[in-house]
């Protein structure tokens, strides 16, 4: 029976080290040239902007805004994260326990 928090998980470090390259590649890419005509990409991450800002206010207020981009990243983390679990032979960061004690 193997024990909680024994050893060091290599593949979920590799994993978590593999997702933060491709967010900071997307938005790298996204940031660079924004259009005025959004591209269909660039729409969504828009919508995604728009609805975390929304969300932000209603619940904390003007001063709640403060904490945007750590919800808004935390918020990706996880999304791009179990995108990634779902690939076979990868496995989500987010699965594994270490990462929610982080």
């Amino acid at each position: 029976m193997e024990e909680a928090l024994e050893g060091l998980y290599i593949h979920h470090i590799t994993m978590t080290i593999l997702e933060m390259i491709v967010v900071f590649a997307i938005f790298s890419i996204l940031a660079r040239n924004p259009k005025l005509v959004p591209s269909p990409i660039q729409n969504v991450f828009e919508a995604y902007i728009d609805f975390t800002k929304n969300m932000i206010e209603e619940n904390m207020g003007k001063k709640g805004m403060r904490y945007f981009p750590l919800i808004a990243g935390v918020g990706l983390f996880v999304f791009f994260g179990n995108l990634l679990g779902m690939i076979p032979g990868l496995e989500s960061p987010t699965a594994n326990i270490n990462t929610t004690l982080a």
